[in-house]
């Protein structure tokens, strides 16, 4: 069955509201653009306010839609941090692999995600890796196991599209509920359907 072929479900089996939350230019909207779209602008201004897409997915045998956020990185703009972090289930939590600046200020970030929802999930993902990257793995990993649970980081470049789609299923797969694991059956990994 072709992508074309496919019809968008009119129920789910779950709904999640994921965050893309990081500096500004860190190229939060060309991951939103790369994931809904499959398209890379190189033209893109910078975001104002916030702008959100849904996408609907099979992942594992399950319909999921997700209502994914993008919000502008100027520090203006935080004060819509209680409307837009609150009821959200997952951030990803961007910076740029080339500018070791957007790395630095990740704390703030994640102090303001916390201070509105204490059990999001955190994603940490360096974009734009078809570049060089300023900053050492051992680095990343080292604070994505301080950040989250699950300890995990995804490059990504929204330019060739390399780790997109990786790092939202990533996202997807940690909020699933896990009673297959729990009752000590481990379930395969499936490759996701789009719609």
């Amino acid at each position: 069955m072709k992508m074309s072929d496919c019809v968008a479900p009119t129920s789910y089996n779950y709904l999640f509201k994921i965050l893309l939350v990081g500096d500004p230019n860190v190229g939060k909207s060309s991951l939103l653009l790369r994931y809904i779209d499959n398209v890379f602008n190189e033209d893109t201004t910078t975001s104002i306010g916030v702008d959100f897409k849904f996408k609907s997915i099979l992942i594992d045998d399950v319909i999921v839609k997700c209502q994914i956020y993008d919000t502008a990185g100027q520090e203006k703009f935080r004060e819509i941090g209680n409307s837009y972090y609150n009821g959200a289930h997952a951030a990803l939590l961007v910076f740029d692999g080339g500018d070791v600046s957007t790395f630095q200020v990740l704390e703030i970030w994640l102090r303001d995600i916390r201070k509105y929802n204490t059990n999001i999930k955190i994603l940490l993902v360096c974009n734009k890796c078809d570049q060089p990257v300023n900053i050492p793995e051992g680095t990343i990993s080292l604070y994505a196991n301080e950040i989250s649970e699950e300890g995990k980081w995804i490059k990504t470049s929204a330019k060739n599209g390399e780790g997109v789609t990786e790092a939202f299923e990533t996202m997807i797969r940690m909020l699933l509920p896990k009673k297959d694991e729990e009752n000590g059956i481990k379930k395969h990994k499936k490759k996701c359907i789009f719609f």
